[in-house]
């Protein structure tokens, strides 16, 4: 099966509407993948195949960004991780 693996969402969106107008279905002559599970990638018909986090909850990050900021001295380094997969949706 020939793919597409866009580098984001609203890119993939342009693809797909691009294919569309050559007279080319999604996923039946090529399969598109975006990045990033962004919300709209829910709303397109079909859904946005896409590879990304489950979860768009990133408080726990952001607070640890604004203690850096506010400390006199630097703490010492973390990681946090956030784990991507593969979302199947409607276009791959």
């Amino acid at each position: 099966m020939k793919h597409l693996t866009v580098r984001s969402q609203s890119a993939a969106a342009s693809a797909i509407w691009a294919m569309r107008d050559a007279g080319l279905r999604v996923p039946d002559a090529i399969a598109v993948i975006g990045v990033g599970n962004h919300p709209e990638g829910l709303a397109m018909k079909p859904a946005l195949t896409t590879i990304g986090t489950q979860t768009h909850d990133f408080t726990d990050m952001i607070q640890l960004l604004f203690n850096r900021l506010n400390a006199d001295d630097l703490p010492n380094g973390r990681i946090h991780m956030l784990h991507w997969k593969l979302i199947v949706r409607g276009t791959a």
